[in-house]
């Protein structure tokens, strides 16, 4: 206000001036002094107009721990004393660049803002390894400890990991916490509690100022998979492998709740999973958990035909094939079979699962899978064998079976009944045991099973 108001001043004289040279001789006498005055007008006048149309650049750069660049990220300017258009914004480009001009001889204050898409590169693999660091068994750089802090308490706790589940399963639409936080480079951040600088003074400017750069920390991305680009290519590595989880094919009635166990195919080594599921003509109760410790905090039923779960551990899990995981409830609308009703796909929790080397697999869900049986018979161990062998089968529930013998022509060698109890069972078979060298066929019969491989024994 005070530039502009000498500025207007200035102009006023230099009006005035101009018109007294154009008066009587007797004004006219006195040219030599309004000269004089015109001078000194004239030098304060670019005195003014130097100090309020000289601008230098302030500039800087933006990038994650991995060293990408961040774009749209809202790069804030307020100024010392006030002037007119502050606080003044511009926004960093693909690079993670952003630069703006300012007017010399102010004090100026920079501070960011990315406040958007909470669940960017936010995943239950990030849990197991928030569990892992909360139990010391993995170490975290402190960009990773500000990644963790999901609740924006200074701390890493538990209430971190529930804060992270809930965005992860819709209960809650983002963190406590800034989706995005940035560290001024070349300072140090403090831990107990977390605490950095996130703006930069500039004193004075009077020419162009770069390397005010910050690193930008993604808020409950502790393994750093954010997508900063389109098509980012920046992802979690990818198992080949699939996590196949298994249900037999039951008929729903409408109006009745349906438990349906659900297992594995092939779970070993693995830290937790996610996905969605989805139902037709038919509504979710709950989830009762089964060897997996399961419940209803690992789960939301966003609407009566939605679910979205995550189930995440420490140390990885393994189960048999036999083994119920977890049991859902459901009731149908309509007579239905379930084959036709459910659903497992990634609507809204991304489908995936995480394996002993933290790599992201897919998960899928058989309905009455062929290859799936509540009683499995493997190959004996070893074969062909000389002296004796193992024979390992697994049934669901605990119930006499029987094993039986035969050679080529159908003969029975040898019958052998035991109580099977749920999970693996075995049996060990010596030659003495079957008299016989040879092709030999064995046979396990269950209440609804009846499954038979070959062994071959040699002299």
């Amino acid at each position: 206000m005070k530039s502009f108001f000498r500025l207007s001043m200035v102009s006023f004289i230099l009006a005035m001036l101009i018109s007294f040279e154009g008066q009587s001789a007797s004004i006219s006498s006195s040219k030599t002094d309004i000269l004089k005055i015109s001078n000194k007008v004239s030098s304060e006048f670019s005195e003014y107009v130097m100090l309020d149309t000289l601008k230098s650049y302030i500039s800087g750069t933006i990038l994650t721990p991995r060293g990408d660049g961040l774009k749209d990220v809202s790069v804030k300017f307020t100024v010392h004393p006030q002037l007119a258009n502050y606080p003044k914004e511009t926004k960093s480009n693909t690079s993670g660049q952003y630069n703006a001009d300012h007017y010399q001889g102010y004090d100026y204050t920079i501070a960011l803002e990315k406040n958007d898409d909470h669940n960017n590169g936010v995943s239950t693999l990030d849990m197991v390894f928030i569990q892992r660091y909360i139990l010391g068994i993995d170490t975290f750089t402190v960009y990773q400890k500000v990644a963790a802090d999901a609740n924006d308490d200074g701390k890493i706790t538990a209430a971190d990991l529930t804060e992270i589940r809930k965005l992860l399963l819709g209960i809650k639409p983002r963190l406590t916490n800034q989706s995005w936080r940035f560290s001024l480079k070349g300072t140090p951040i403090l831990l107990s509690p977390i605490n950095f600088m996130e703006y930069v003074a500039v004193k004075n400017l009077a020419k162009d100022m770069s390397g005010y750069d910050f690193t930008a920390i993604k808020i409950g991305d502790v393994n750093y998979s954010a997508e900063v680009h389109l098509n980012d290519q920046h992802i979690s590595k990818r198992s080949t492998q699939k996590l196949l989880l298994c249900t037999d094919n039951v008929t729903l009635q409408p109006g009745e709740n349906i438990r349906i166990p659900v297992r594995a195919e092939k779970l070993n080594d693995v830290f937790g999973f996610q996905y969605t599921l989805n139902l037709n003509n038919a509504s979710f109760v709950g989830i009762e958990k089964g060897v997996l410790d399961i419940t209803d905090e690992n789960i939301w039923i966003k609407t009566p035909d939605q679910m979205t779960l995550s189930y995440s551990e420490a140390l990885p899990i393994s189960a048999s094939q036999n083994d119920v995981l977890f049991t859902l409830v459901v009731r149908a609308d309509q007579l239905a079979q379930l084959k036709d009703v459910i659903h497992l796909n990634s609507d809204f929790t991304d489908a995936e699962y995480y394996d002993k080397a933290f790599n992201v697999g897919d998960v899928q869900l058989l309905v009455n899978n062929s290859n799936f049986s509540a009683v499995q018979l493997h190959q004996n161990m070893p074969n062909p064998f000389s002296d004796e062998t193992v024979i390992s089968f697994e049934v669901a529930e605990a119930q006499p079976i029987s094993l039986t013998f035969y050679d080529l022509s159908g003969k029975v060698l040898g019958k052998y009944e035991m109580q099977a109890v749920p999970g693996n069972n075995i049996m060990r078979l010596t030659k003495d045991m079957l008299g016989v060298s040879g092709t030999v066929f064995y046979s396990l019969q269950a209440a609804d099973a009846v499954i038979s491989k070959k062994m071959i024994i040699i002299e």
